[in-house]
């Protein structure tokens, strides 16, 4: 029967027999006392965990830039002899699942609003990769980029690595610091749900009836959590059984 047939028949199935929607596919076990439609759907097994998505993009550092300041946000940061310094520090590569690619080391320095490219010095400490105690290269000569350090690709410990510059130009220090993250790739995530069943093609002839089977696994009781055999037969066969088992879904498929 269909299921809107289904939910408005009185049948009440026996004991562990079997209810099929023809439409819908989906399967009910009688209880030999409630009505078709008061039954729980027969689901299978629940299927494994899958595996976690990537890990998105990281976000800004957060960190306000020279660049976006304002000419007015500008002015305000000169120093008492009529000039300012700025400086920002980049790290410019990644640290993934304990891996670093190559990491280059960038300052961006700033005077009077005007970019440098040369001429100032840089003192470079660090901390990370295992080891939390600063260390320093003092009086480093960045290039025309802004570079002045770099870590090569490798398999890092640790989880983060940490950098603090102090620039001087022209008699004015600037300071600034950033600090790279390991980013780890997570479990993958839970499998969605399966859809719905296809529709139920055209039977075939029967065959004959095979040996009977050790009890499987693939249906599983959801009252008692014990799993249970399957028969199918014509409905004279199925009166003709003289004990019926509990634990035995009965499909009847034909009336004679």
């Amino acid at each position: 029967m269909s299921a809107s047939d289904w939910a408005s028949s009185t049948l009440v199935l026996l004991d562990g027999e079997l209810g099929i929607e023809s439409d819908t596919g989906k399967v009910k076990v009688g209880n030999g006392s409630d009505r078709f439609s008061a039954l729980q759907y027969l689901t299978g097994p629940k299927g494994d965990r899958g595996e976690r998505g990537e890990t998105g993009p990281r976000g800004a550092d957060g960190v306000m830039r020279f660049e976006n300041l304002t000419s007015q946000q500008r002015e305000g940061l000169r120093g008492d002899n009529g000039h300012s310094l700025n400086a920002n520090v980049r790290i410019e590569g990644t640290y993934r699942n304990g891996a670093t690619s190559q990491l280059n080391l960038i300052a961006d320095v700033y005077y009077d609003g005007t970019r440098l490219t040369s001429g100032y010095t840089v003192d470079y400490y660090y901390r990370g990769f295992g080891n939390n105690n600063w260390q320093s290269l003092p009086n480093q000569t960045p290039d025309a980029n802004g570079k002045f350090g770099q870590w090569n690709a490798s398999q890092r410990s640790g989880g983060w690595l940490e950098v603090y510059i102090v620039v001087t130009y022209n008699g004015i220090k600037a300071a600034a610091s950033t600090r790279l993250d390991n980013v780890s790739d997570g479990a993958r995530g839970a499998a969605g749900e399966r859809g719905p069943a296809g529709p139920e093609g055209q039977r075939g002839p029967q065959g004959n009836a095979g040996p009977a089977g050790a009890p499987g696994q693939n249906i599983i009781n959801q009252n008692s959590g014990q799993p249970m055999k399957y028969w199918a037969g014509t409905r004279s066969q199925y009166d003709a059984i003289p004990n019926k088992d509990s634990n035995t879904i009965y499909d009847i498929y034909s009336s004679s």
